[in-house]
């Protein structure tokens, strides 16, 4: 006997593979099988989901059909079919079949009444569905957005979620459906029933009233009454607040009331809230205080005075005159009462320094003025009367550069006797530099000193009559002038001042040439007679240009090489002999050199440590300087570099060299030795 087993495929009884959920569904499996025509074959058929077996039957016929009466989504997937005939098996290609819509989710509501400030507990189920499935609660209010929530269920079909209710809420109306992700598409199913609940009120909306309810003005009192109506008297709070403050609440009272004197502060808006449960209601009022008076303003006389003058403090109020005036001495332990009246005149002492205030007062309310700070200070010009004082610190000590003035007023302040005030001396308006010139172009650094006087010192800077800075510091001040001009000759001058009474000090006028900055050099020849020989003179031939003039012959009748010049440096270089190694004891040079720079000029070299340490310094009539190191040491090897400056006050760095020592030849030897 011979049969073959040829093609198999497997169909389905509609023309699509996307069949509607809730149809019926027959999947078949064909065999293509030859035999003999008189031979009887029993065929094995099996059909499987997603791997799984679903149906399996045994039949002499080619095909085998697998009914479903009504499709579900749990019914979708990838089916295939096997065929077992004499021992001989077969396997079709599988068919994706993919069963749209979803059935129509069921939902149910915990309660059907409610009271705000409650919660709605609902349920939502997907009959017939399989899991993981997606489902979506929605609040629906009238006239408004319908609230959503939802929730995944990888294991369960159906879900379950709360809403609360809110202030507002009356009649509600909750829905959910499902959704179920397929192939990468979602399948949505439609609503399920509407399920109605109905919200009641625990209580009514608080009403909050004001009494009197305009024209309320300071030192009127002021009534506020909050109150409800409620369902059922149990865990009720009524809360009064003002600013997010709380003034006053009451627990299991339908009525709250609160009083008060009234003030500006008392103007704003005020919130009734009642509270029971989850439940909250509010009213909002507001308030507005007109002002009685203003608040008083206390004025001094001085405010920095010396001891034994005389101190008047004035209390006032803008438009207004009828009040209870009182002045007050701030104090740590409670301000002290010094006058009940508006005006105070006073001889101070330094006991009286501190600060100020005077309160008003008009119909029980009092209002307060802003400090005022008085300064009560000793002159420091005659400390005859002051208690003789043994105290022989060195630090102290005259000797140590200190005048009796500030001596005293160290002494005093070491002692926290009593405030001492010194006067500011006359002050001295000076170069920082030196000289009292400036390179065109360049800015003009000045330092105004006062020798004495108690700080703070205020210092003010002219040039000419116009006032160019003001600086506050204890004993000097500096003023940087960036803008120099041509005009030659400037007049700056300084002032200073103190709290003392003695008034302002100012310094003598402070005269400044302004002189010219050439790159190159100019040759003029002049015929003088001189006695000297080789001297340098130094002549002013224009009111902006110095000219130094050096003798070149020593004849009577001689040329002058005159070089117009305040010219900076330039391009400083170091070098040394031996360059870069040397022996421990010999002797080494250095050699410190610029390309160009006015005459004379200063030249520092140093050695690079953890603080650099200046080696050598000398001023030249020349552009280089040499210094010899004698004898060098382990000690002097390392880095070096050198700085040049002149009159033009520009500091130019040289790039650094180093120096390494080796050991001499004897030394090396002695070790060599030692080590073999």
């Amino acid at each position: 006997i011979s049969y073959y087993v040829g093609l198999m495929k497997i169909n389905i009884n509609l023309p699509s593979v996307k069949v509607k959920n809730g149809a019926p569904m027959s999947i078949i499996c064909h065999a293509d099988i030859s035999k003999s025509a008189d031979f009887q074959l029993q065929h094995n058929f099996t059909i499987f989901k997603d791997g799984k077996l679903v149906f399996m039957t045994v039949s002499n016929k080619d095909d085998a059909r697998y009914e479903v009466p009504m499709a579900r989504s749990s019914d979708t997937g990838e089916y295939e079919c096997t065929v077992e005939a004499g021992g001989k098996t077969k396997s079709s290609n599988s068919l994706h079949v993919w069963v749209t819509g979803m059935t129509k989710p069921i939902l149910t509501a915990e309660k059907k009444e409610v009271l705000e400030g409650e919660v709605v507990k609902l349920r939502c189920e997907l009959p017939e569905e399989v899991p993981p499935l997606y489902f979506y609660f929605r609040k629906i209010k009238m006239n408004s957005t319908p609230k959503e929530k939802y929730v995944f269920e990888a294991y369960k079909n159906y879900s379950e979620v709360e809403f609360s209710v809110e202030e507002g809420d009356n009649i509600l109306q909750f829905d959910c459906f499902g959704k179920r992700h397929v192939q990468r598409e979602f399948d949505t199913s439609e609503h399920s029933n509407k399920t109605l609940v109905t919200v009641r009120e625990p209580f009514i909306k608080p009403a909050l009233s004001v009494r009197p309810s305009h024209n309320i003005t300071e030192g009127d009192r002021i009534q506020l009454e909050c109150s409800t109506v409620v369902a059922r008297m149990r865990d009720i709070e009524i809360i009064l607040q003002k600013n997010k403050t709380i003034l006053k609440s009451v627990r299991d009272e339908k009525v709250l009331k609160y009083s008060t004197v009234a003030t500006l502060e008392d103007s704003g808006e005020y919130l009734c809230k009642v509270e029971q449960g989850r439940a909250s209601k509010s009213t909002k009022v507001n308030v507005v205080v007109s002002e009685l008076f203003p608040k008083p303003t206390l004025s001094a006389s001085m405010n920095k005075l010396d001891e034994n003058r005389e101190l008047t403090l004035s209390c006032s109020i803008s438009s207004f005159q009828k009040a209870n005036f009182s002045v007050l001495r701030r104090n740590s332990n409670g301000d002290v009462l010094l006058e009940t009246s508006r005006n105070l005149t006073m001889r101070v002492s330094v006991n009286d320094t501190g600060s100020y205030i005077c309160k008003a007062e008009v119909k029980g309310i009092v209002k307060e003025s802003k400090p005022v700070r008085i300064n009560v200070y000793v002159s420091a010009l005659n400390p005859s009367p002051w208690p003789s004082i043994n105290y022989k610190h060195p630090s102290f000590l005259p000797s140590h550069g200190m005048s009796t003035v500030t001596l005293w007023s160290v002494i005093c302040n070491h002692f926290s006797v009593i405030p001492l005030l010194a006067p500011v001396s006359k002050p001295t308006l000076s170069v920082v530099n030196g000289l009292p010139e400036v390179v065109l172009g360049k800015p003009l650094q000045l330092i105004c000193r006062s020798a004495r006087g108690t700080p703070p010192i205020t210092f003010k800077f002219y040039k000419g009559n116009v006032t160019k800075e003001i600086v506050i510091n204890d004993t000097y001040a500096t003023f940087l002038d960036e803008n120099v001009g041509q005009n030659g000759k400037k007049g700056y001058k300084c002032d200073a001042r103190n709290n003392h009474s003695s008034g302002v000090k100012t310094s003598n006028i402070l005269n400044v040439t302004v002189v010219g900055n050439f790159k190159k050099k100019m040759v003029v020849r002049f015929h003088v007679t001189v006695k000297a020989y080789n001297t340098r003179i130094k002549a002013t031939i224009s009111t902006i240009q110095h000219v130094i003039i050096k003798v070149i012959s020593n004849s009577a009748n001689i040329c002058f090489l005159c070089a117009f010049s305040v010219v900076p440096i330039r391009n400083a270089s170091l070098g040394s002999v031996p360059y870069g190694e040397v022996e421990e004891g010999s002797e080494t040079a250095f050699l410190c050199s610029v390309k160009e720079g006015s005459w004379p000029i200063h030249f520092r070299i140093f050695r690079k440590a953890d603080r650099d340490v200046l080696v050598f310094e000398q001023s030249e009539h020349a552009d280089r300087v040499m210094w010899r190191k004698v004898t060098m040491s382990r000690q002097d090897t390392g880095t070096y570099y050198c700085m040049a400056s002149n009159r033009a006050n520009v500091d130019v760095k040289s790039h650094p060299i180093t120096i390494n020592g080796k050991l001499t030849f004897m030394v090396s030897c002695m070790l060599h030795h030692h080590n073999s």
